[in-house]
């Protein structure tokens, strides 16, 4: 059994309004990186896609609303989303409170990133 605390939180910078911990890396073979996010009332993380990497979003607290592809949706505490490489995926908090989810990367690259909405 593994026990894991990690209270260092990293900014989103710029447009990418939100934070984040690593809570575990490298776990099983496949999954090796799992994440507390927490966006804040108003924030977001745009719209992108991963070369390599497929995510499984857990929602812990708050509501926001999620884009997979071209199908937008609400999601809630307890809900669970599985998004392959090359789907396009974003968030966006339009609540009064902090909208928090885990976040398990399998076959996690870094920079893998594709953004498709940056505004200046």
């Amino acid at each position: 059994m593994k026990v894991i605390r990690n209270p260092n939180w990293i900014e989103g910078k710029g447009e990418m309004k939100y934070k984040k911990r690593i809570l575990m890396e490298n776990v099983p073979p496949s999954v090796n990186l799992i994440e507390d996010v927490v966006i804040p009332p108003g924030g977001k993380i745009p719209s992108h896609a991963h070369k390599a990497t497929t995510e499984l979003f857990y929602i812990t607290s708050g509501k926001a609303r999620m884009k997979v592809q071209n199908k937008e949706f609400e999601v809630n505490p307890k809900d669970m989303v599985l998004v392959e490489v090359g789907e396009s995926h974003s968030f966006i908090n339009n609540s009064d409170e902090d909208f928090e989810m885990i976040v398990l990367k399998i076959n996690f690259r870094k920079d893998d990133a594709i953004l498709y909405e940056v505004k200046k």
